[in-house]
């Protein structure tokens, strides 16, 4: 298990959504889960919630990459 003092926080940030972005491909809504992105990075999901306040903050990064550019004006 890996300890926040191993990576900044945006390096965790980056982490998360890479993690969470590959798990909503694999297993579609299901996937976007705490307890399973935390696993994939090596953290946990209490890093999450620590970085990014709630599930919300860091699902919204992940649509952006999901819809490109063009979805910067999402609001969820």
């Amino acid at each position: 298990m890996a300890r926040r003092s191993d990576h900044s926080k945006e390096e965790i940030k980056a982490l998360a959504i890479k993690h969470a972005y590959k798990l909503i491909e694999e297993n579609g809504e299901a996937g976007f889960k705490a307890r399973d992105i935390a696993k994939r990075m090596g953290y946990t999901v209490g890093t999450i919630y620590y970085v990014f306040g709630n599930m919300e903050n860091l699902r919204l990064p992940c649509l952006r990459s999901y819809f490109g550019p063009s979805s910067h004006s999402l609001r969820l």
